[in-house]
């Protein structure tokens, strides 16, 4: 009887230990357990291999104003249907929302012990700490350096400071996200056809801006009673530094930038809010509030309001991004009906030599994975094969750009690319945000503005990537991208990158809260500027203190 039961116990043993063994590898292969199967890594890292048995990411979708047509879905597209068809992926979307409402919902999910997602986008720092924090997402180090492609490994090597929002005890626990250098750095737009009517050149120091303005205000060109000298979006997030309609390019005539941390001449990190140049920055923005150059209501006004108020033809100058060339620009002449209309970018203006806008990076969040996601190896396939859109070979599938024919392009007759509304059937849809990332910022920061500089000098495009960058750019965006290029060193990042400090996270609120207040009131002479001096004070006390304690131990431990 004893001999029987140890038949069985084998057979048992040996079923057991047959239904433990696969093909593909598991969450254990992906961390050196076991032996991987290296042709399958080669296949993976070039984008050729394709599961047999259909592999479901469970991800989320979190994109703004999404197009579909055909009766598609964000779940349910041209997309999702190429994952499935060319990889053996299934994507499957948990569900969908704005970026800020998909932040609070993964929040609550979190708190609330639900089943995460195994991958998800996520651009703002504080969640991805508190994602790091959960230990329910995992550390992809060895697994990017294993599955990556090479051109994949080539675009994140330029600096460490790639990795810092992910790193988290000697770990990286993200694969980052990128727009292109330079992307949100502001150019100072004006009305060049204003200009013209009016005898002036464009301005290049603090005074000359000063006449420009005053003089659209008293001569009002264009026909225009209510003309908005200079646009500005003071009600947005973040007091005075925003992505469009901003005013960090006024602040660094004084050599700081609110709301981001400068590195002093003694080596430590000082935040621009609270730098000498602060205090002349608000009386210049107050003086020129009581003069009428700004919007009565520019306090109330985001970035999407100043988008409106220069689409209409109202605004003389902006700071804005490179981007207006094509977004916003071309709809002013629409607009107004007149052909002439429209604004030019210029460099941002100097006072006695000093300048200074924010640099606001090249990150937009990053990829995180879940603990328990067992198929990392399927999601690099999806990324390496995307990335391919990047900077695409000669014949491949993404020659013609990212997207797909008849959606974002078609061919036409005699094999030329069109993205012309009239050459398609049906009206064209932008297939960017269809997938777990916006998959046009799978990319090397750096690359766009050295090829758009290249462009900008006259040189012919000859690489598949280039030709997209010409097609897609035009001179609405090749003068401007390189303008900020030619002069990337008037730009000033934030020294202080990664994750929030502690006291960064319960203050920050608070702290903005108190800017905001005070910026407005001086701005609106509903108080002294020696009202600053006051906020300062309140500002070390409120938490700044040890906030500045917390970012300069980071820094220097950054240094080491």
């Amino acid at each position: 009887m004893k001999r029987n039961y140890f038949i069985v116990f084998s057979i048992i043993l040996v079923l057991l230990l047959a239904a433990c063994t696969s093909d593909e590898p598991t969450s254990e292969a992906t961390n050196n357990d076991v032996e991987v199967d290296e042709e399958k890594v080669s296949q993976i890292q070039d984008g050729t291999y394709k599961f047999d048995s259909p592999v479901t990411i469970t991800s989320i979708h979190a994109l703004v104003n999404q197009e579909y047509r055909n009766g598609e879905t964000y779940d349910d597209n041209v997309h999702t249907r190429w994952a499935h068809d060319e990889l053996g992926i299934d994507i499957d979307y948990l569900f969908s929302a704005p970026y800020d409402q998909a932040t609070t919902r993964i929040r609550l999910m979190l708190s609330s012990g639900e089943k995460m997602p195994d991958v998800l986008h996520t651009v703002t720092n504080e969640l991805i700490k508190d994602l790091i924090e959960s230990g329910q997402y995992r550390d992809i180090s060895e697994d990017f350096e294993r599955y990556a492609s090479p051109k994949l490994k080539a675009a994140y090597s330029h600096e460490p400071e790639q990795w810092l929002q992910f790193a988290h005890d000697g770990g990286r626990y993200g694969i980052p996200i990128f727009k292109p250098m330079g992307n949100d750095s502001s150019l100072m737009w004006i009305r060049q056809d204003w200009l013209d009517e009016l005898g002036l050149d464009a301005p290049e120091t603090l005074d000359e801006l000063e006449h420009v303005l005053n003089e659209f205000k008293e001569k009002k060109p264009g026909g225009t009673d209510n003309i908005i000298p200079l646009g500005l979006s003071l009600g947005s997030n973040r007091p005075l530094v925003n992505w469009y309609g901003e005013s960090s390019p006024i602040f660094g005539m004084f050599d700081t930038i609110p709301s981001i941390w400068h590195v002093t001449d003694d080596g430590t990190l000082e935040h621009g809010s609270i730098r000498p140049g602060m205090k002349d920055g608000l009386a210049l923005l107050a003086d020129w509030y009581e003069k009428g150059y700004m919007h009565r209501e520019a306090g109330l006004h985001d970035e999407g309001r100043v988008m409106e108020l220069v689409t209409e033809g109202r605004v003389g100058v902006v700071f804005a991004p490179a981007w207006t060339g094509i977004h916003q620009i071309p709809q002013i002449a629409e607009n107004l009906g007149d052909e002439n209309a429209t604004m030019k970018p210029h460099r941002i203006p100097e006072n006695n030599g000093i300048r200074g806008g924010e640099d606001t990076g090249y990150h937009f969040g990053g990829i995180m994975v879940h603990r328990d996601f067992e198929h990392i190896d399927a999601l690099f396939l999806y990324i390496n094969r995307l990335f391919e859109a990047h900077d695409p070979e000669p014949g491949s599938e993404f020659e013609h750009g990212y997207g797909y024919e008849g959606y974002d392009y078609v061919i036409l007759e005699d094999g030329t690319v069109s993205r012309e509304v009239e050459d398609f059937e049906e009206d064209p849809v932008k297939t960017e945000g269809y997938g777990m990332t916006n998959n046009t910022t799978l990319m090397d920061p750096f690359r766009e503005a050295e090829l758009l500089s290249k462009l900008a000098s006259g040189e012919e495009p000859e690489t598949p990537g280039e030709k997209i960058a010409a097609a897609k750019c035009i001179d609405l965006c090749i003068e401007p991208t390189s303008l900020i290029n030619e002069h990337i060193s008037d730009y000033i990042s934030t020294a202080h990158v990664g994750a929030p400090t502690p006291t960064q996270t319960s203050q920050r609120d608070v702290l903005n809260s108190m800017e905001f207040e005070m910026v407005l009131n001086i701005i609106y002479g509903r108080a002294p500027l020696d009202s600053y001096d006051r906020f300062v004070e309140q500002w070390f006390n409120a938490g700044g203190e040890q906030i500045t304690k917390e970012v300069n131990e980071a820094y220097s431990a950054r240094q080491e």
